[in-house]
């Protein structure tokens, strides 16, 4: 399972803005939120200036009761602003027919684009770079399984904290036919691991996500030799102690889960290089568009950072650089932006690679499902 592909079944914040009707201009406002996201002041006088630019930059392009229409709506925005703490990242998509706004988990680059449609690659990609696991925190005697989504860790409420407690009466007589304690403590926590094992069997298939293990370093060996699910283990991070916040949690784990996704990238690129080996790729930007405007599927793989100004060829499946040449109200302001949503309208995938990672591949590469 490839957790870096966006399923077809996607986020109903991307699949809202993706459906919104083309129509000229729609304004893609993206922006990274501070650090101190308490200094709401500043940030509000951060937008009113990029709002300003908006002004300018569409009055300079289209009529003014069109602008009108537009800013209105970006006004009213922006007067229900509402910062959550937890967000590092603001999107904000306004045309003369659809107004939305969206905050996001990662940080962004700072722009301003006027198109004929929205700039959705930071949405994709938000979703993409979120974690999506289940955490088992396990010492000898107590266990907790807890969902991870993005940097929220919250408790599984239906799954109740697993105890030693539970399994120590099930074998009386054998326990108490140890008279060393350390064989009797090693058979109880024996007991115990398998225990908790085997709870997880309907938890993991009801989740459908992988799981992170964090534990003691002495626990991690012995569990990784009696797990049935080793296959659903995505690492094990220790250091972990009872009393151990959700905080201290999440820091101990982070590691683990940035090598997981360093793991989930490289069989990615992997997976680029079989499908050119056996000729099902599809590469270059120009290829790629006219591949996807001829509505086929498969799973578009690009640089995170990679932007393609473009103009239209002769037909509509044809695109070429601009160079920077011809700008006017007709230039597709970012080719790949563009391509992101055509390859989810037809029903594939999209996934991003660190930037200059598909360099031998023109920075991006289409997957073809037949």
């Amino acid at each position: 399972m490839n957790h870096l592909l966006v399923p077809q079944n996607i986020d109903p914040v991307i699949s809202e803005v993706i459906s919104a009707i083309h129509y000229r201009p729609a304004v893609s406002l993206i922006m990274p939120l501070a650090a101190q996201i308490s200094l709401s002041a500043e940030i509000s006088h951060q937008l009113k200036i990029k709002a300003d630019k908006v002004k300018t930059e569409l009055e300079n392009a289209y009529p003014a009761e069109l602008c009108n229409v537009v800013l209105d709506k970006l006004h009213t925005l922006l007067t229900d602003l509402r910062l959550p703490s937890d967000r590092k990242g603001l999107a904000i998509f306004v045309s003369p027919i659809f107004q939305k706004m969206v905050y996001l988990r990662n940080a962004v680059q700072e722009r301003i684009v006027i198109d004929e449609s929205f700039e959705i690659r930071d949405l994709v990609a938000d979703e993409q770079e979120a974690v999506h696991c289940l955490l088992l925190t396990l010492n000898g005697t107590n266990a907790q399984l807890f969902l991870v989504e993005a940097d929220v860790i919250k408790p599984i409420d239906e799954v109740a904290p697993f105890s030693i407690d539970e399994v120590t009466g099930d074998t009386p007589q054998r326990v108490a036919n140890f008279s060393d304690p350390k064989q009797r403590k090693q058979l109880l926590a024996d007991k115990f691991l398998y225990h908790v094992d085997k709870q997880l069997d309907q938890v993991l298939t009801r989740y459908a996500v992988p799981l992170m293990v964090l534990t003691t370093e002495k626990l991690a060996g012995h569990y990784k030799k009696l797990t049935r699910h080793s296959d659903l283990i995505i690492g094990y991070a220790t250091g972990y102690q009872e009393h151990a916040t959700l905080t201290d949690c999440r820091r101990l784990i982070q590691p683990q889960l940035n090598e997981w996704k360093l793991q989930l990238e490289n069989q990615l690129l992997d997976r680029v290089s079989a499908a050119a080996d056996a000729h099902i790729l599809i590469t270059g930007i120009e290829q790629i568009w006219k591949a996807c405007h001829a509505y086929k599927s498969g799973s578009l793989v690009v640089e995170r950072n990679f932007r393609f100004e473009a103009k239209h060829g002769a037909s509509p499946e044809v695109i070429e650089s601009s160079d920077g040449q011809e700008k006017h109200l007709f230039t597709i302001k970012d080719a790949v932006d563009d391509l992101i949503e055509t390859v989810i309208k037809n029903h594939g995938k999209v996934a991003f690679t660190a930037d200059d990672s598909l360099l031998r591949y023109g920075r991006m590469a289409l997957i073809s499902d037949y």
